[in-house]
């Protein structure tokens, strides 16, 4: 069998066996580049003078023509007095910022920022940041010695990869404006309360906002939890483990479903507690993704309540989904969902994995005549 594999740079590699393919040095050599690229970013972090600065030359080409008699020349001395600035570079570096007209955009200061080039450089997306807010402005005011590496380092320190730094940067931006003691402080809050450094880690990737929360705040939420559910203290660094943006969120949108599934889906206060160390996930879910899910499952299929809490991860399944299957084991008549009956079907096996895994391990049909169901619904 012949497979057709195409690299990242879009060139397309025919070749018989896969294992020969993996073997092959163009692999490698992609695998090797991008572990170098790696191993570079960390050594910006924390080697002195590992920091690329423009050489003079670049500088010289991308100059302003308008500003050449503001500007010092490459060879140290000015268009008209041919003045040197050796003392001058002496005391502060070459790398010289320029004065740019107003622009709406982070690209006419890239090449004379050091902290835009290297964030550029870790994979922070610019054309987002323009967007948010007064983040732009900020940036650029930025040192990357003082302000921007320290951080770089500290979230390096909580086991943040060097590859997804940039991901997070641009997602949250604001981290910069937060103190290192604060967040330190925020830090060693999580570790007061037991939580280990591998769910540290996932609280501050899986919830972006985190660490620019106060301490306080944390707290208060957290305890709110604690207290509303009647969770044991594993239970709470479970819960916040699993879907850190309980807290991020606010207590507000879970009042509100906590209001929607005792008055109107009839689940009891101890059910709830069940939804909720069952599912975090299901605390963020859109209400209405809730309520069409509950309804079909209940008042259409007739599942109990103890049925879905079993697998409360089925109210999270759009309705759409639950639909489509239930009719077709339903005209296949594979909708047995009785447990003291032959065939049962669990509801965690029809609406769990992808449809051929559906077709193959509950329908007992091929993946082509589910589809051709699909497309007549």
């Amino acid at each position: 069998m012949k497979f057709l594999l195409r690299l990242p740079s879009g060139v397309c590699f025919p070749t018989s066996s896969l294992v020969s393919f993996l073997s092959c040095g163009h692999l490698n050599g992609i695998i090797c580049k991008r572990s170098h690229s790696l191993r570079e970013l960390e050594e910006r972090l924390f080697m002195p003078h590992a920091v690329l600065e423009p050489s003079e030359s670049d500088l010289r080409d991308n100059s302003s023509s308008g500003l050449a008699d503001t500007l010092p020349s490459v060879s140290g001395t000015s268009v008209e007095g041919k003045l040197t600035v050796a003392s001058e570079a002496d005391r502060i570096s070459k790398y010289k910022s320029k004065l740019f007209l107003k622009s709406y955009t982070l690209a006419p200061y890239v090449n004379d920022s050091e902290v835009l080039r290297n964030l550029v450089d870790f994979g922070v997306d610019l054309s987002t940041l323009e967007t948010k807010g007064n983040v732009a402005d900020f940036l650029v005011k930025l040192n990357w010695e003082k302000d921007v590496k320290p951080r770089l380092q500290f979230l390096f320190s909580l086991g943040v990869p060097v590859d997804r730094i940039g991901n997070y940067l641009t997602k949250n931006p604001w981290f910069f404006q937060q103190s290192i003691d604060s967040l330190r402080s925020r830090i060693e809050y999580l570790k007061s309360k037991n939580f280990p450094d591998a769910s540290i880690t996932r609280i501050i990737l899986k919830a972006r906002y985190w660490l620019n929360f106060e301490v306080q705040s944390v707290d208060a939420r957290l305890g709110w939890y604690q207290k509303q559910f009647k969770l044991s203290g594993d239970e709470v660094r479970q819960i916040v483990t699993e879907n850190p943006k309980l807290i991020t969120f606010g207590t507000g949108y879970t009042q509100t479903l906590q209001f929607m599934f005792k008055e109107e889906l009839g689940f009891s206060t101890d059910q709830m507690k069940q939804l909720l160390v069952k599912d975090p996930k299901l605390w963020t879910t859109y209400k209405s993704i809730l309520s069409k899910s509950f309804n079909y499952l209940h008042n259409v299929i007739g599942f109990s309540h103890e049925t879905m809490l079993s697998w409360p991860r089925c109210l999270r399944e759009k309705k759409q989904k639950i639909q489509a299957r239930h009719e077709w084991l339903k005209q296949i008549k594979r909708d047995q969902y009785d447990r003291t009956k032959p065939n049962f079907v669990s509801i965690e096996a029809m609406l769990n994995g992808n449809d051929e895994t559906f077709c193959s391990n509950v329908a007992k049909c091929s993946l082509r005549a589910y589809d051709e169901f699909l497309k007549r619904q």
